[in-house]
């Protein structure tokens, strides 16, 4: 990209384009090429601009450290020592994740982790429900960026070029974004005043968020959260700070933890922890299906190297890095997964049918098929790096969903 950017150290760049074409320049052709001729120059002077004035966190999307998930042998794990290998965080719920190289770790979970969220509203009510890739499958298309510096999450999303620019970009490359703030929580009062706390629902349980609905482009809400051509009232809501919705339920009371057992817009627990060789070993069932079946399809927050297929299913308490953190139950699927993490692109029926299938392995969830763990870390203010190590110091056969484990641990 920068081989451009000398050619438009000055207008005498753009001057030379237009004495290239002079004898043209009277006719529609003539005006037809210089335009395109200085789209083109600036196209990728433009968008280092951009990147330049909003830095990203987290690893560009070129690179990733499962960037080899698809190549391995089946005796791979074998003897190696289990360690982070990759980590996601996903700032809006049922969007694109980010990965990062580290995380500090929140009571929440990952820091930044779903602390947003889109939800839909029925015609006719007032009843804000959360959105997902289950309902609006091209959400997977929605890219996020955060700079925490000056606390901006910036939201992007596929757009159909116009003039100049669909002489340069195809629609399926051309994306335009819209820019909120990365924690509501921390704007001065005037500001935070005109996002009111509104009750949204996630999995029929309340919440409420700062509605910041009105940042959202109607184009947003035509392309991603459109059914049957029907147009859908779409809003954004951010975390509430101190609202957050209680999961003691299902992990360590207040007693053991020293804070109440939260979390901010995660379905039902702060961490999702997910084996790659799991989903490697499960690929192999679907191949004909789904050749390559990503692990982001699964949307892990920690990505385990070096663990056998399936050996997390079982895991209790494990440390990892410095922290402790309790397993609180397996991770029950529904049909997200069907869609491709980078498309959108739904698959009628796997890989949901063949885990309902061949992974219905929980008592508590009969019906569903489960892939990965869900963890609640015991630290409030913890630190996890990919590289470090993970050591499993308890197992129980006793995982149920819908079951607190933790009082059979401390019984």
């Amino acid at each position: 990209m920068a081989s451009h950017l000398p050619r438009l150290e000055n207008l005498d760049s753009i001057s030379d384009i237009y004495k290239d074409h002079a004898l043209l320049i009277n006719s529609a052709v003539g005006y037809a090429v210089a335009l395109f001729s200085i789209v083109y120059l600036c196209r990728d002077y433009i968008s280092n601009s951009i990147l330049r004035k909003k830095p990203t966190f987290g690893f560009p999307q070129t690179f990733s450290n499962i960037s080899d998930e698809f190549q391995y042998s089946k005796d791979q794990s074998a003897g190696q020592e289990f360690r982070v290998k990759s980590l996601w965080i996903y700032p809006v719920k049922g969007c694109r994740g980010i990965e990062v190289a580290s995380s500090k770790i929140c009571h929440t979970g990952l820091q930044y982790d779903r602390q947003l969220m889109f939800a839909s509203c029925s015609p006719g009510t007032n009843a804000w429900v959360f959105a997902s890739q289950r309902g609006f499958p091209k959400m997977a298309t929605i890219h996020t960026s955060i700079d925490p510096s000056t606390n901006t999450l910036t939201i992007s999303y596929p757009s159909k070029p116009s003039f100049p620019a669909s002489l340069i970009y195809s629609s399926g490359n051309f994306r335009k974004s819209f820019t909120v703030p990365l924690n509501a929580n921390i704007l001065p009062a005037n500001k935070l005043a005109k996002y009111l706390v509104t009750e949204v629902e996630i999995w029929r349980q309340k919440s409420v968020g700062y509605d910041l609905s009105a940042h959202i482009p109607q184009e947003l809400k035509d392309t991603i959260f459109s059914k049957n051509y029907t147009k859908v009232d779409v809003g954004l809501f951010a975390v509430v700070d101190g609202r957050n919705r209680g999961i003691n339920h299902m992990g360590p009371p207040v007693e053991v933890l020293g804070r109440p057992n939260t979390i901010g817009f995660a379905d039902f627990a702060p961490i999702h922890i997910l084996g790659l060789a799991s989903v490697r070993e499960f690929n192999e069932l679907v191949k004909g299906d789904i050749p390559n079946l990503s692990v982001r399809r699964f949307r892990p927050n920690i990505i385990v190297g070096g663990s056998p297929s399936y050996d997390e299913d079982d895991w209790e308490m494990v440390k990892i890095g410095s922290d402790d953190y309790h397993v609180m139950s397996r991770t029950p699927r529904c049909k997200v997964p069907n869609n491709d993490p980078d498309t959108g692109e739904r698959n009628r029926n796997e890989p949901d049918v063949t885990i309902r299938g061949k992974r219905n392995i929980d008592p508590g969830a009969p019906l569903l098929g489960c892939m990965g763990m869900h963890m609640v870390p015991f630290e409030k203010d913890g630190k996890i790096d990919v590289g470090d190590k993970i050591e499993v110091k308890s197992r129980t056969p006793d995982h149920k969903w819908g079951r607190n484990l933790w009082t059979q641990i401390e019984g």
